[in-house]
Parts: structure tokens; sequence; C-alpha cells
């Protein structure tokens, strides 16, 4: 397992969509930030004030994150698939299972790096142009329940990518699932003429901007904390499932 592990991290190295997906979303959050201080620079925002902190909860709505992470963790693992190379791992010895958990293992390490980077960065360079803002226990709060927010998005892609296997409609089921399913949850709500806000509180596709714009809630914060590993659970264990089952 250690060596297979070894393997993976060796193309994640490899993979110019990594590098790709990541350089996209610092360089939107660098156009963002230069963006905001020239704006508040005119007279008309002069009493506007954004602060380093504001700018860093809602950077994962600025750089896009959820859909270019999500891009990338469909297209790491399609590739494997298109490539045979899921085939040589198990024609080495280790078992379906073992290449899942490792592919999900490397997974979570390259997201949490591209979530990290890119928060460090923008709360860096925002601090250096603009004010830095205060950082107190609710600003870490926010950053934790982004973050399992980020990770099961990271768990609905692996779902996605080993149910279709396929790159292109992978990556569009990735994209248009939520919409469409967000949608008809809606009218069936308008239907049955229930509640609209049980559907936002719950839903993952709404988490992150439930959770961006300061101040938060912290019944909203701890909603998304709590919900979140229940649809990692869910979608990895779904996965797990599928990836047994198939034939690779």
């Amino acid at each position: 397992m250690k060596k297979l592990l070894c393997f993976e991290l060796f193309k994640l190295r490899k993979r110019k969509s990594f590098y790709v997906c990541t350089g996209i979303m610092l360089l939107m959050l660098f156009v963002s930030v230069l963006s905001t201080k020239e704006m508040l620079e005119e007279s008309f925002y002069s009493n506007l004030k954004i602060t380093a902190t504001e700018i860093t909860a809602e950077s994962l709505s600025i750089s896009n994150f959820r859909l270019i992470a999500g891009i990338f963790v469909v297209l790491y693992v399609c590739e494997d698939f298109e490539q045979q190379t899921i085939k040589n791992i198990v024609s080495m010895g280790y078992s379906p299972a073992q290449a899942y958990f490792a592919k999900t293992i490397v997974l979570w390490i390259a997201t949490s790096f591209m979530f990290v980077l890119t928060k460090g960065f923008v709360f860096a360079f925002s601090a250096l142009v603009l004010e830095a803002g205060s950082i107190d226990y609710m600003f870490f709060a926010i950053m934790g329940a982004q973050y399992l927010a980020i990770m099961a998005e990271l768990a609905f892609g692996i779902f996605i990518a080993l149910l279709l296997r396929k790159t292109g409609r992978s990556v569009s089921a990735y994209i248009i699932l939520p919409l469409v399913l967000t949608m008809v949850l809606f009218m069936l709500f308008d239907a049955f003429e229930l509640e609209y806000y049980h559907l936002d509180r719950y839903w993952l596709l709404f988490f992150i901007d439930e959770i961006s714009y300061l101040p938060v809630e912290t019944a909203e914060v701890t909603r998304v904390a709590m919900v979140s590993p229940v649809y990692i659970a869910l979608f990895l264990a779904a996965a797990y499932f599928i990836n047994r089952k198939r034939d690779i």
C-alpha cells in the first residue's frame, strides 16, 4: 500500500492539470484583490472598508474553487481509466479497493494543498495591499467549515468519476448534475408547498456561499460543519461500492 501511495503521489506531481487548476485559482484571486484595491481608491467607495479576512472568507467563491478543484479531481480519476493505468495497478497485485483508497488519499492531499495555498496566498496578498482585519475564533471556524464543505465536493467528484469513468461526461455531470438536482428539488418544494429554507440549509451546493460572506452566524457554520461529513461519508461509500462491483 505504501508503494501504491508513492506511485499515486508521483503521478500527482506529473499531472499538468494539478498545476494549471491551482494556477488559475491563484490568478483569479490575484486579479480580484487588485481590482478591490483599485475600487477602494475611487472617491465613490472611499467610505467602504474591505479587509483581508473578508476576502479570505470569500476566496472560495471568488476563485471558483469548487468548480476548478472538482474538475481536477474528475480529470485525475478518469485519466487512469482512459489510459488503462488502473489495469496496470491491479495487474501488479493490488486490489481495486487498495487502488481506490490510495487514489482517494492522494486526492485529499492535493485538494487540501490547493485549499491551504489559495487561502494563505489571498490572505497574505490582500493583507499587504489592504487592511488585515481581525482574526478570531469565528474566522478559523469558518475556514474549518469551508474545508469540510470542499472535502464533500471532492467526494462527490470521485463518485461521479468512478460512476461514469469518461472525462467528458464526468466533467459535464459534475458541473450540470448539481444544478439540475437543485432545480428539481425547488420544483418539488414548490409543488408540495414546502419551505425553501430547508433546501438552502442542507443542500451541499449552497454550503460555500452560506458561510463565505462575513459576518456569518454561528449556527450556519455549525450546520455546514456537521452536515458536510455526512455527504463525505455517503459519496465515498457509494464510490467505493461502485469501484468494487464494476469491472476494471
